[in-house]
């Protein structure tokens, strides 16, 4: 069976200070901020 992945649905990681990883996303790996709700980020 092969299994072709085009692209990334949606992965979850806990982390302990929010504001520090989405910094560390947006600011060095470049990806854009969608939005935050509560102790949720999604990021795109």
């Amino acid at each position: 069976m092969h299994i072709n992945l085009n692209r990334i649905g949606q992965i979850a990681r806990a982390v302990r200070d929010l504001d520090r990883a989405e910094a560390f996303y947006q600011d060095t790996c470049g990806l854009r901020k969608p939005y935050r709700f509560g102790d949720l980020k999604f990021i795109d």
